[in-house]
């Protein structure tokens, strides 16, 4: 499965904020902001195929919407995000398939 992720061309993170932590899945990418927020981009895909989510595909980064919560850290996986805030809540998003959102 893994042999289909791979890296098309690299990008620069054209943003006026500081990044405090960075992850990166298959064809997803999200990181979190010295104020706590939470910018995505990518595509969501399914373990078996390329097809692209319910057409969740960003070229450029936007703001993931946790609520007014402030993140600490950030995760993803193929297809799906998992983000932890400072008072210890997970917010994921994605493919929902075997468990992975929770």
């Amino acid at each position: 499965r893994f042999e289909r992720c791979k890296t098309r061309r690299a990008s620069r993170l054209r943003t006026a904020v500081t990044t405090m932590a960075v992850a990166a899945g298959c064809l997803e990418t999200a990181v979190v902001t010295e104020d706590g927020e939470v910018l995505w981009w990518g595509a969501l895909v399914d373990d078996d195929s390329t097809e692209v989510l319910h057409g969740a595909s960003l070229l450029s980064p936007n703001l993931v919407n946790i609520a007014g919560e402030r993140a600490v850290m950030v995760a993803a996986g193929r297809g799906h995000v998992a983000i932890v805030t400072e008072a210890g809540c997970v917010h994921t998003f994605g493919l929902g398939t075997d468990g992975r959102l929770g």
